[in-house]
């Protein structure tokens, strides 16, 4: 247990294992800490584990915001709904506990990732967007979704099953909304089914509102309601879906208006940009979620295909703009659908990547992507678009200019593909792993390593050189600008990995648009492609233990490459036009203090004298006018009475050692008054100086 009062989330998931333990639960689990969850232990006999995890982040939140004397109980209760139950066997045991869910479509769809084969078969209607209803059943610990199998069992069909389950749940919805506000409404139940009652069009039709019912789900147990025509009630609504996102058990940001009985997806004209921001980072979290997913799946068949990531551009005061993905040339890959995407041939000439918007691209290329049944959608390609394919999108994406200068945050032409080790994340970056309990600290550090550890899969490898190793200087090569980084680490480090001058390194790199600005210390080199601005250059040899793919990287890059590097990188040591950046990933990307150039601290310009070991102090300015300063007087006139009434009274010394002393002291409180009369005298009359 750490000394704070609140255990980390790392000895959260101590705590919940040994509950689990304490429940009967013989599963093995271990903590897999980056991806927030427990994983089952690999068995002795080498057979490969059951893929199933627990994901810890929602619980640990929840568990957070209770009271100290509540946490044993909340642990416990906790512990109970993630143990294995068995849904009952006959129909009249299950009807009274039947109620419709209304879930995130994206989580139906790790049920099918885990399931062993690929299809779990849940009960699940489309709602409106990227939300669905499914089935479940309610017990005392928890809430069990229901399959199909089930259904066949019970000798239901699904609308009977559906039938029942809104029944109970009318029967649940006496009591009335809440106020919040004029016109605002917020659900009172608070028993995990708020979420479902906007199935209940006649409960919801009880509260006075201005226009057609508008409801938002921020979080599974609430549930919000105003009127279309209510333009307050629509405001206060978004705003609690911007604040929800960062509360456990968030839901897809979505406004729903109903029209002609069914619900539908609202955007009102006043809040596209905000709907859209937050559209675009549920979809990004949602996919990073899927993708961690695939890659263990894909791990543990032995499937060597690429999950690529659903990369989320951000415009210069951060606010989500485009998503995007990157269809790279030769490898197999799983695709998330973007509004962007990005081909790219990892050996060819970066000019040629194309970006175009998804739509557009399909008439001319959908043929090659098969769609799988992976909740985001995903689609699997093996081909690559031959030449005349290119030359069309080229042709498509030329004719939609804005489209093109859209362009994502970051593509990768020479994929990183290794793994983050948290022992090493911690030793680099030990405040990542601090001791602050706060939601909020945990919130972040936990976003900082999947977005390291993303980076270092996902991102662009490429060179990197010690510049200096006493230093600790190393230079960090972009493709994309044709320039370098100057990155900055303790030189402890240095010698502990036994840097050289020289010795060579793998940059990860993410980029960002040029249309953000140029940071200030990077200069591009006459490759430029024109289309970024900054980068945030991560030092792979110190964050992965993946040695293997690590030597493949680099053997990856081209010599020209890093001889570029290297003189890149002494060029702009030498320069020494602004301070390296720290290395470290929480600062690689933000840009170093310029250096104040040695001329510009001496008063001539340096070739009329000889320089000086040190530059000399700088001048004061000549100020236009004098300025009565009293301190300097009042300080001068009391030294200087001190040590005349001292000089007076020196001879009543009885001896010389006493004599000596009230010299000293005189001598002390003169030099104290010329000071102070000379500051006086300066700013009294600055010209004189």
């Amino acid at each position: 247990m750490s000394s704070s009062q609140t255990p980390t989330f790392t000895e959260y998931a101590t705590l919940f294992t040994q509950q689990l333990r304490m429940l009967g639960d013989t599963r093995q689990w271990e903590w897999d800490e980056p991806a927030g969850r427990l994983k089952p232990a690999s068995p002795a006999d080498g057979s490969a584990a059951p893929l199933e995890f627990i994901y810890l982040d929602s619980l640990y939140r929840e568990w957070l915001r209770l009271a100290a004397a509540a946490r044993p109980d909340g642990l416990r209760q906790a512990a109970q709904s993630m143990l294995h139950r068995s849904v009952p066997e006959g129909v009249h045991d299950v009807r009274a506990h039947l109620l419709p869910l209304v879930r995130a479509a994206a989580d139906r769809g790790q049920a099918i990732i885990l399931s062993p084969t690929g299809q779990p078969g849940l009960v699940h209607r489309a709602l409106c967007g990227s939300l669905e209803i499914q089935l479940g059943v309610d017990t005392p610990t928890n809430i069990m979704r229901v399959g199909d199998s089930q259904l066949a069992k019970w000798n239901l069909s699904a609308e009977e099953a559906f039938a029942i389950a809104l029944d109970n749940l009318r029967a649940m919805s006496v009591q009335p909304m809440r106020a919040m506000a004029p016109g605002i409404y917020e659900s009172a139940w608070a028993d995990d089914h708020d979420a479902a009652r906007l199935l209940l069009i006649d409960v919801l039709q009880r509260h006075p509102i201005t226009g057609a019912p508008v409801v938002a789900v921020p979080v599974r147990g609430r549930l919000l309601l105003t009127g279309d025509q209510n333009a307050s009630g629509v405001a206060a609504l978004v705003r609690q879906l911007e604040l929800a996102q960062e509360q456990p058990r968030a839901m897809p940001p979505q406004l729903l208006r109903l029209v002609d009985g069914q619900w539908t997806d609202f955007v009102p004209a006043a809040h596209v940009p905000r709907l859209r921001a937050l559209r675009l980072q549920s979809e990004g979290q949602a996919c990073a979620n899927q993708k961690h997913l695939l890659d263990e799946r894909a791990k543990k068949r032995g499937e060597d295909i690429f999950v690529a990531s659903l990369m989320v551009g951000r415009d210069a005061d951060g606010t989500p703009s485009r998503s995007a993905c990157v269809w790279s040339k030769g490898v197999v890959a799983l695709l998330p659908k973007a509004e962007l995407l990005s081909l790219v041939d990892p050996h060819g000439d970066k000019a040629d990547a194309v970006v175009i918007d998804w739509d557009l691209a399909m008439p001319v290329v959908g043929h090659l992507m098969r769609k799988t049944g992976d909740v985001p959608p995903r689609f699997h390609v093996t081909a690559y678009p031959d030449a005349d394919q290119l030359a069309r999108l080229r042709q498509a994406a030329a004719a939609n200019p804005l489209e093109r200068a859209a362009a994502p945050a970051s593509h990768a032409s020479n994929r990183g593909n290794m793994t983050l080790s948290p022992a090493r994340l911690r030793a680099l970056q030990p405040q990542l792993f601090g001791a602050d309990p706060s939601e909020e600290a945990d919130r972040r550090r936990r976003q900082w390593i999947q977005l390291i550890g993303e980076q270092l899969a996902d991102g662009d490898a490429r060179a990197a050189v010690v510049i200096d190793a006493e230093q600790g200087i190393v230079a960090a090569y972009a493709d994309e600008l044709d320039g370098v980084a100057l990155l900055k680490f303790d030189p402890r480090i240095a010698h502990a990995n036994d840097w050289q001058a020289g010795t060579r390194l793998l940059s990860v790199n993410t980029y960002n648009p040029r249309a953000q600005g140029l940071a200030r210390d990077l200069v591009p080199g006459p490759k430029d492609s024109g289309h970024w601005g900054n980068f945030r250059p991560m030092i792979a040899d110190l964050l992965t233990d993946d040695a293997a793919r690590l030597a493949a990287a680099k053997a990856g890059i081209g010599e020209d490459e890093w001889t570029r590097a290297l003189q890149m990188g002494r060029s702009a040591h030498a320069a020494k036009a602004s301070k390296p950046r720290d290395g470290r990933p929480l600062g690689c990307s933000t840009p170093g203090a310029p250096e104040t150039p040695a001329a510009a601290l001496q008063d001539k310009p340096a070739a009329a004298s000889p320089a000086p070991a040190r530059a000399p102090r700088p001048r004061r300015p000549v100020q236009p006018v004098s300025r009565f300063e009293p301190k300097p007087l009042v300080v001068t006139l009391v030294c200087l009475a001190i040590a005349i009434v001292g000089v007076t009274q020196v001879g009543n010394a009885n001896d010389t050692g006493s004599a000596v002393v009230a010299w000293l002291v005189i001598l002390f409180f003169a030099v104290m008054a010329w000071r102070y009369g000379r500051a006086f005298y300066r700013a009294l009359f600055p010209s004189a100086e």
